[in-house]
């Protein structure tokens, strides 16, 4: 069993000794290993790190690491499976390849002689309801290995968050606490066990003990009204353009939100489980280009994402990891903070809550997190709220905005209205011609169909005036101190700066600023 924080590197740990064993097994044909993991993302990018890593080792056989992933086309996956030297080292979801062993029942005394079993992301793949599929091809490949007398494979063991504490719901007010004599591990070791069933007891490498949010990683708070979270986020970005990473907890937030930025002209791209898997792999890599074309002019480039992308992505360059909403759980929090300081570099997590998820959820995760990580007595008296600063508001700035908020926010929701009806239009008029029944004559779904346009959907015209308008206000800077009357006037001369270009490069008046750097300097002066 492996421990190591977010961004460690627990990819090469197994990734490395199993192209070690594919270079030294003299039989091309017989399979090395199986890499499970919790979602097709994570599935995609460990092959590609592994593709990478032994590009030499694999230059002959183009196949022979193969993902096997839902989302994509299975019987392209059953023909790659035919192939001479393929799927030596096979990256899969358990959903896509109990499906293709049950299909077809030669892979599974194929599949019977692997070496080694990898579970990345383990605690996600072993939590109830992600585990019968998993425990389905344990059974399969088990009794089939019996069957030609073959000793046991070896299992290998990964993730960031091993706590039984932390898969409990934040929204929940109680939690189970370890008794004194307690080793958190050895809980999580005899839970695992009833799922697995080990021949002997796993060796524990436990690499951060001591820390389970990673110290390159600074937290930060902004505390808003429930209704205002959209207006903080586009503050955030305003004011510390880069690469971020916005978390929401449904995927109506993810779409709404997306599409909000998008309309305030913030370069911002979707990925979330309802869309197909083509679709997101396709939006990352737009994301990805866009972001790299927006750092040498220092604009924002954000990646709105549901719980999907929280465990094992590694983005490149993630400079900020916002939530939205607060998540559910607290190895939730830790594995969406975690896309950010990869590798050894630093990065900002900043949640935006209300007063009342202060008071409630955000207690019980700060005091989650707290647990077992420093002297109990020391814990027991510590307040979560000095933990996590607030990140500094500027009231001016964030007036600024209001308008610009409200105006993207309205087109936001006549959009997604609009983009609901015309699917429910062509749903009904697809069943409609199917039944032989005259659409025209459904007075209900009629009358369902112009309360949702009057709900939400403005008419064409409408659409165009806000539409024009906020273009209009987005052609404006925005100005820190609308008191200031003359840009060579007051304290500062904002004439001198924007010239020499040593403020911000989309607020006048202010300073280049770094979230980074800010949360840095205040830890500082505290």
């Amino acid at each position: 069993m492996g421990k190591a924080a977010t961004g460690s590197g627990k990819t090469l740990a197994y990734g490395i000794p199993l192209l070690e064993s594919l270079v030294s097994e003299p039989d091309s044909s017989k399979p090395i290993g199986i890499i499970f993991t919790p979602t097709r993302e994570l599935a995609q990018q460990v092959t590609q790190h592994l593709k990478k890593l032994g590009q030499l080792v694999i230059k002959k056989s183009k196949f022979a690491i193969l993902p096997l992933t839902g989302g994509l086309s299975i019987q392209k996956q059953e023909r790659l499976l035919k192939y001479e030297n393929s799927a030596r080292i096979v990256v899969a979801t358990p959903g896509r390849f109990l499906e293709l062993i049950e299909k077809n029942l030669d892979l599974i005394p194929r599949f019977a002689h692997i070496n080694t079993l990898v579970l990345d992301e383990a605690d996600r793949l072993l939590q109830d309801g992600h585990f019968e599929e998993f425990e389905k091809i344990l059974k399969l490949l088990g009794s089939s290995r019996k069957s030609f007398n073959k000793i046991g494979w070896q299992t290998m063991i990964f993730s960031a968050t091993f706590s039984l504490n932390l898969f409990s719901k934040l929204v929940t007010m109680s939690w189970k606490s370890l008794k004194k004599d307690e080793n958190e591990m050895e809980q999580v070791l005899k839970h695992l066990m009833q799922k697995i069933r080990f021949k002997s007891k796993p060796v524990i490498v436990d690499t951060n003990s001591e820390e389970k949010i990673k110290s390159q990683i600074r937290e930060s708070l902004i505390e808003c009204g429930p209704m205002e979270r959209d207006l903080y986020s586009y503050y955030f970005l305003s004011l510390y353009p880069g690469t971020t990473l916005i978390f929401c907890n449904s995927i109506d937030s993810v779409k709404k939100l997306c599409a909000y930025l998008n309309n305030l002209k913030v370069d911002a791209f979707q990925i979330h489980s309802s869309m197909t898997q083509k679709n997101r792999l396709r939006n990352l890599e737009k994301y990805l280009l866009r972001s790299a074309q927006n750092s040498s002019q220092n604009k924002a480039t954000v990646l709105v994402a549901s719980d999907v992308a929280a465990r094992g992505l590694d983005i490149p360059g993630i400079k900020h990891v916002v939530h939205y909403h607060l998540p559910r759980t607290a190895d939730t929090y830790i594995h969406r903070s975690g896309r950010t300081a990869r590798a050894g570099n630093e990065g900002v997590s900043v949640m935006i809550c209300s007063p009342e998820e202060a008071m409630g959820p955000l207690r019980k995760l700060r005091k989650m997190l707290a647990d077992n990580t420093v002297d109990e007595e020391i814990t027991k008296h510590k307040k979560w709220q000095n933990e996590v600063p607030l990140l500094p508001i500027e009231s001016d700035i964030v007036n600024e905005l209001k308008e610009r908020s409200t105006l993207a926010s309205e087109l936001a929701d006549h959009q997604l209205a609009l983009t609901s009806i015309n699917k429910e239009d062509s749903w009904m008029q697809q069943a409609a011609q199917d039944l032989g029944v005259d659409i025209d004559s459904d007075e209900e779904f009629a009358d369902l169909k112009k309360s949702k346009k009057q709900n939400k959907a403005m008419d064409k015209t409408e659409a165009k005036r806000v539409k024009a308008y906020l273009n209009q206000l987005l052609s404006r800077p925005i100005r820190k101190d609308r008191r200031q009357k003359y840009l060579t006037g007051g304290f500062v001369n904002l004439a001198d700066n924007l010239v020499k270009k040593r403020g911000h490069d989309s607020i006048i008046g202010h300073a280049k600023v770094d979230a980074l750097e800010t949360l840095k300097n205040k830890k500082r002066r505290n």
